[in-house]
């Protein structure tokens, strides 16, 4: 069961350990358990916490090519590319995430992407 996983997974991202918490995500697709959005997002936001943005790219890559994304992902990954310094990916996976996952964006998504176009000096405030 995905939730299960998901405290397990939770608690060790709550105590950024990295380590630790990849461990139970490998062992929770060994068992053939699939994640989910909620997974994803603890993922996520613990690698932009403890500044590991090797890993997030590489988590990213499975997010988009499983189409593991809801809205609070999204704002996530927004983030993530914002801090590991490629503000202009953000609008690339502004557009894949819109479109072809369809979610609708939500402040925080706005947000992130006025900073990243501010970062590309795409905008003047």
């Amino acid at each position: 069961d995905t939730r299960k996983w998901n405290v397990l997974i939770a608690a060790f991202g709550r105590m950024q350990d990295v380590d630790a918490m990849f461990a139970e995500y490998d062992a929770m697709k060994e068992c053939n358990i699939a994640a989910d959005c909620y997974t994803m997002s603890i993922l996520v936001n613990t690698l932009i916490k403890t500044n590991q943005f090797d890993a997030f790219d590489t988590l990213l890559s499975d997010i988009m090519t499983n189409k593991l994304v809801d809205v609070y992902v999204f704002a996530g990954i927004m983030d993530g590319l914002i801090k590991s310094g490629k503000p202009d990916k953000v609008y690339p996976i502004w557009t894949t995430i819109r479109n072809e996952f369809e979610i609708t964006p939500n402040a925080l998504c706005y947000a992130f992407a006025i900073m990243a176009a501010y970062q590309c000096h795409e905008l003047t405030l």
